[in-house]
């Protein structure tokens, strides 16, 4: 992309070097070097998506490949995009920047508002930064003839955010042109306006501005970019000989389905005849109370809390027992909040490892059945 640099201020030379691409994109690559000030074409342009308006400054540069946005106008407009996989290269071939993302939009002239030109920009992080370099003395351009400029504040550093390429260049550039404007300025009509480049006289300075851009993209199927992200390898399985087949007995002998369409599995106790899981309300009371008085200090938390509480009622995932049932065992709960969460806020945890009054956790009580090794 773009790239600025910083070359000792020596003998003013101009030197212009073009590369054709023989690889994956017919590209032609640019460089200039000049140790005298330059004035790149810059225009005041419409980015119009869904009916609105976005004003942007673009860069005119017609030794780039492809049109490209600024991350920043791109989220700013929330743009529809494609995933792309794509190399942008610029002076010496350096890979310079690797964009993901290609969208869709029309530019339009503040001058011409009927005219609007469809194109697919490739989104990257930055450009070319503020152009030009470094502020412009209006003294050397007090000779500047009366015309409709596609940036009336060329003179003026700002940043750039749509560089337009040569993809769409010979949309925009209209017949009419002008030489020698304050002495060594090129003036070339366009739908924005008229756009201006070309060396300053008598502005020599040591800040150097490259740019040129070579597109190298890798056309993707998104049914081949699916295929790849599920092509892993098989993940290792480490069998638990002595649990593993009394596992897959109790499932295939207690799952069944409920009325409802969901299927119910037995939980894969090690004596299923002998179980003993011990007296756990005391536990589960406690943790209990804590929880409330917890939420008791945030209102709006607890009724969160409370309707996920019933909606495991209305579901029947869970019913009320007696205090004085022996054989029922009491998970104790708590409440975790996630506020940035889209899909659940609210969280039930349940814990099933904690201590009986028989000196074990609950799950101790089940077989292990099949152990995966961590992805």
């Amino acid at each position: 992309m773009p790239d600025q640099q910083s070359h000792p201020s020596t003998a003013i030379q101009q030197h212009i070097q073009s590369t054709p691409s023989t690889s994956q994109a017919n590209v032609q690559t640019f460089l200039a070097v000049n140790t005298q000030g330059v004035l790149l074409s810059t225009a005041l342009i419409e980015v119009c998506h869904l009916g609105i308006k976005y004003s942007a400054r673009a860069l005119i540069h017609s030794g780039s490949e492809a049109t490209f946005i600024s991350e920043r106008l791109f989220n700013l407009i929330k743009l529809p995009y494609e995933s792309i996989q794509a190399q942008v290269s610029g002076v010496n071939l350096s890979v310079a920047a690797q964009p993901r993302k290609r969208c869709q939009l029309n530019i339009g002239s503040p001058v011409k508002p009927h005219i609007q030109i469809e194109t697919c920009p490739y989104v990257l992080p930055q450009l070319a930064g503020n152009l030009p370099s470094y502020a412009l003395p209006e003294a050397s351009l007090k000779d500047l003839p009366p015309l409709q400029l596609a940036d009336p504040n060329f003179f003026r550093s700002s940043q750039i955010d749509v560089l337009i390429g040569a993809d769409i260049l010979p949309s925009i550039l209209l017949s009419g042109s002008h030489s020698n404007i304050c002495g060594t300025l090129l003036g070339q009509e366009t739908i924005f306006g008229w756009i201006l480049c070309g060396p300053i006289a008598a502005s020599p300075t040591s800040r150097i501005c490259s740019f040129s851009a070579r597109l190298a993209v890798k056309e993707s199927k998104l049914d081949s970019i699916l295929t790849k992200f599920w092509e892993v390898e098989d993940v290792p399985v480490k069998l638990v000989k002595e649990s593993t087949s009394v596992c897959e007995e109790n499932f295939i002998r207690s799952t069944k389905r409920s009325e409802d369409g969901r299927y119910v599995v037995s939980l894969p106790f090690k004596e299923p005849d002998n179980i003993k899981l011990g007296h756990s309300r005391p536990i589960a009371l406690a943790q209990y109370l804590r929880n409330e008085i917890r939420l008791s200090k945030d209102l709006p938390l607890k009724e969160q809390y409370d309707s996920v509480i019933r909606e495991y009622l209305d579901l029947g995932h869970m019913h009320q027992v007696s205090p004085d049932d022996s054989s029922s065992f009491y998970l104790p709960h708590h409440a975790v909040f996630k506020p940035d969460s889209t899909t659940t806020k609210v969280r039930v945890v349940f814990n099933a490892s904690i201590p009986r009054q028989t000196g074990t956790a609950s799950m101790i009580s089940f077989m292990r059945g099949l152990y995966y090794s961590p992805i």
